[in-house]
C-alpha cells in the first residue's frame, strides 16, 4: 500500500488526493488564479497610483479642469470668429471697389477706343484733303505761271480794269486800301491823315482779268485770240 503513494509534485505531500489527476487539476488551476489575483492587485495599485497623479494635477476636480479648458476654447473661438467677420467684411468692400474700378477702366478704355477709332478716321480724311490740296495748289500754280507768261508775251491782247468795272466788295478793298495809304505816323505813335488829296490810279493788272480763265489743259490755239469785255 505504501508503494501506491506517492509523493505530490505540486505541493510535496504523499496523500492520496494528491495523486488524483482531478485535485493535480484543481492545484493548477488555483495557481492561475493567484497569479491572476496578483495581477489584479498591481493594476489596482497602478490605478490608484494615476488617481493620485491626476488629483495633484486638477485640485478642482477633472471636470472642473475641463469646463474651464472649454471656456478658454469658446473665448477663443468667438474672437477668431469675430476677427473673420471684420476681415470678411474688409474684403467684400474690397472687391466692391475693385469691381467699380475695373468697370471705370472698361468704361473709359472703351471711350478711347471710340476716339481713337473717330481720330484715326478724321486722320485719314485730312490727309485725303491734304493730298487733294496740293494737287490742286499745283494746278493753280501751273495756272498763275502761265498767266504770267501770257502777260509777259503779249500785255496788249489784255484789258486793264477799271475802278468802275470791279466788283463792289473789290472797290471796298481798293477803298480800304487807299484810305490806308493816306494816314501817316507822326512820331508819337499817332496816325494823321494826309491833307493832299491823290488820284485814284489803277495800275494795269499783272493777272489775267477775272473773265478769263486760262488752264494748263488748254491748247495754245486758243490762247492766242481776244478775251471779251466782261460787264458788271
Amino acid at each position: 500500500m505504501s508503494k501506491l503513494l506517492m509523493n505530490c509534485k505540486e505541493c510535496g505531500c504523499a496523500c492520496r488526493h494528491c495523486g488524483d489527476s482531478a485535485n493535480l487539476h484543481l492545484h493548477v488551476e488555483i495557481e492561475n488564479l493567484k497569479q491572476r489575483l496578483l495581477e489584479r492587485e498591481h493594476h489596482i495599485v497602478k490605478m490608484e497610483t494615476n488617481f493620485l497623479k491626476e488629483a495633484d494635477k486638477f485640485p478642482n476636480g477633472e471636470m472642473a479642469a475641463l469646463t474651464d479648458e472649454l471656456l478658454t476654447w469658446q473665448d477663443k473661438y468667438s474672437r477668431l470668429y469675430e476677427a473673420h467677420k471684420r476681415v470678411q467684411k474688409v474684403n467684400q468692400n474690397l472687391e466692391d471697389k475693385l469691381l467699380r474700378i475695373v468697370d471705370k477702366c472698361e468704361t473709359e478704355k472703351n471711350s478711347l477706343t471710340g476716339e481713337v477709332a473717330s481720330l484715326t478716321r478724321r486722320l485719314v480724311d485730312e490727309k485725303f484733303n491734304i493730298s487733294r490740296l496740293q494737287e490742286e495748289n499745283e494746278r493753280y500754280r501751273n495756272d498763275v505761271n502761265l498767266a504770267i507768261q501770257l502777260l509777259q508775251c503779249k500785255p496788249s491782247n489784255f484789258v486793264s480794269q477799271k475802278y468802275d468795272s470791279l466788283p463792289q466788295d473789290m472797290q471796298q478793298k481798293v477803298r480800304t486800301y487807299m484810305s490806308s495809304k493816306r494816314r501817316i505816323p507822326d512820331g508819337n505813335g499817332n496816325i494823321q491823315s494826309k491833307t493832299e488829296m491823290k488820284t485814284i490810279k489803277v495800275p494795269i493788272p499783272t493777272f489775267p482779268p477775272t473773265a478769263m480763265v486760262y488752264s494748263v489743259n488748254k491748247s495754245p490755239s486758243g490762247l492766242e485770240k481776244e478775251p471779251p469785255d466782261e460787264k458788271h
